[in-house]
């Protein structure tokens, strides 16, 4: 219990106080529980104090010297420390919850199990404090000195640690979760097994940290005014945004190139399961997401940013849905210039002008895959590997080893010899390693024809159809046709219809697409040599523009 006499004296001023404290140095003070609730304490000598269980809520301790005060259990919400001193003090099991606690002094404090709900502790110096599971969720600890603190198992989620100092602290084991770490300093820091998921970490300097068994998701590596990038590994967050900003850097990139994929979207917490679902399996396969959302209004050149986030990526995941805005830029500034793997995904129902632009840009860019249309989340999590991750690796093995582009030639037998002048003229670009054409005379005695056809045909980048009545007369020829636009339609292939003689192509589904020649007028008509090496201009243009 409280030693009445004291409490007495304490009530009737700090100026008292402190003059008969002076007196009375060797005279150990007792207010342990007494009730000191809104009492004006401001600079108050109280330093060895015992406050233990005492009530102090709304009171004002500004510049008070609490020292080696024993203040476990003591009632502090919303009382006024700023610039208290408390080092050395004891607020085991304290509850500081609103507090105010700017620029205070608490050097080897012991605040283990202390309730710092929502307090203030900006600037205030906690070196080699002990907060040994301290519940600071949503504290404001801005600029604070917690170098050699113990926040083992404390609750910092939420917090403001920007321009904290925390070298050598020891937060393993603590809640992170949605924390502000920018511009913190992470020297020498214990994180083993603490929890980071969705913290910013924006100029955050990290050397030697410890992060076995950390949860690292979806960190932010951008202010909070540009577009989000996010992260999953926080000792590659400075790398990543060094390259960002550090053209020279890039050289560099080979080296996390194998893991890292970028996920370029719009992810509105209606989409964020969608979100969810591509990083998911993304991390199944050992792969590290990084994402760019273009939620929010772009205040930095996008279109470089992304290009260099894609091209140090493994491949580009490009979630079609609600782009709508944004779109023309990504088609015309980013696709051109990236040289990995591009796989569009798009949501069934969605517009159709979210999906056109892709379809032209697969003609055109080898890395650029067909868009992938999904019904639902269902969907899209099971064929996941099937249907988005293997055609992915296809195309990088394609673009690695820069295999020939292998063209599918659809005719009717009374054209072979309009065929055969053709693949004469094609010889010049299958011998410099470039193209592999194929047509049904190829298949091997004892193959089965239409499982040589269909394979050669599905693995086909160009398909030339060689147009005449025969050709259009042909059952198999227009089966061949069909499939040949259905393909082109899902930006699979670039289809080629040649006019060998007059027929009536316009009415069939290729009436969309304009036969060379480009004049109109059939070969037949016209100097062969001539249209077929056209022809040739025609494919060379597809390789340029495959990389």
């Amino acid at each position: 219990m409280a030693n009445q006499e004291q409490l007495a004296l304490l009530k009737q001023g700090v100026k008292t106080w402190n003059q008969w404290r002076e007196e009375h140095t060797d005279i150990q003070l007792d207010f342990s529980g007494a009730n000191l609730h809104s009492e004006d304490l401001s600079e108050a000598n109280l330093s060895e104090a015992d406050l233990s269980d005492a009530i102090l809520g709304r009171a004002s301790l500004s510049g008070a010297d609490l020292s080696g005060a024993d203040l476990s259990g003591a009632k502090l919400g919303n009382a006024d420390l700023s610039f208290a001193d408390l080092s050395g003090a004891n607020l085991y099991r304290a509850y500081l919850g609103k507090a105010d606690l700017v620029s205070a002094s608490l050097y080897c404090a012991d605040l283990h199990d202390a309730d710092l709900s929502k307090v203030d502790l900006s600037e205030a110096d906690l070196s080699s404090a002990n907060l040994y599971r301290a519940n600071l969720d949503n504290a404001n600890l801005s600029k604070a000195n917690l170098s050699e603190a113990n926040l083992s198992e404390a609750n910092l989620s939420e917090a403001n640690l920007s321009e904290a100092n925390l070298r050598g602290a020891d937060l393993s084991k603590t809640d992170l979760r949605g924390a502000d770490l920018d511009q913190a300093r992470l020297v020498e820091t214990n994180l083993r097994g603490a929890n980071l998921t969705g913290c910013s970490i924006y100029g955050i300097s990290a050397w030697d940290v410890q992060l076995e068994g950390a949860e690292q998701l979806n960190m932010t590596i951008t202010p909070y005014d540009q577009p989000a990038i996010t992260i999953d590994n926080l000792k590659i967050a400075q790398f990543i945004y060094l390259l960002l900003n550090n053209a020279e850097i890039r050289d560099v990139i080979d080296t996390i190139t194998s893991k890292v994929v970028l996920i370029l979207g719009r992810f509105t917490p209606e989409r964020k399961a969608v979100l969810d679902v591509l990083r998911n399996e993304l991390r199944k396969s050992n792969y590290s997401p990084v994402l760019f959302d273009f939620e929010k209004p772009a205040s930095l050149d996008v279109a470089e940013t992304v290009r260099t986030l894609a091209n140090m990526a493994h491949f580009v995941l490009l979630d079609l849905t609600n782009l709508d805005d944004v779109i023309p830029g990504i088609a015309d500034d980013i696709v051109p210039r990236c040289v990995v793997p591009i796989r569009p995904l798009l949501l069934q129902g969605s517009h159709r002008q979210e999906y056109e632009p892709f379809r032209d840009l697969g003609h055109k860019h080898r890395w650029v895959l067909a868009p992938y249309r999904y019904k639902d989340l269902s969907e899209l999590q099971s064929s996941f590997q099937e249907k988005i991750l293997q055609p992915i690796y296809e195309r990088v093995i394609e673009l690695k080893q820069k295999k020939p582009l292998k063209i599918f030639i659809g005719y009717a037998p009374k054209d072979t010899i309009m065929l055969d002048a053709l693949k004469t003229h094609l010889r010049p670009l299958e011998r410099a390693g470039l193209i592999e054409s194929w047509d049904d005379r190829n298949i091997k005695p004892g193959a089965e024809p239409k499982k040589e056809i269909e394979r050669h045909f599905s693995e086909a980048r160009i398909v030339i159809l060689l147009l005449s009545p025969d050709f259009l007369d042909s059952d198999a020829c227009h089966a061949i046709q069909e499939r040949a636009i259905e393909r082109y339609e899902g930006g699979e292939v670039r289809v080629i219809p040649i006019l060998l003689r007059p027929c009536a192509w316009q009415f069939t589904s290729l009436k969309e697409l304009q036969p060379l020649p480009k004049d109109g007028k059939p070969v037949s008509k016209l100097n062969r040599d001539e249209v077929f090496n056209e022809v040739n201009r025609e494919i060379g243009n597809v390789i340029q523009g495959s990389g």
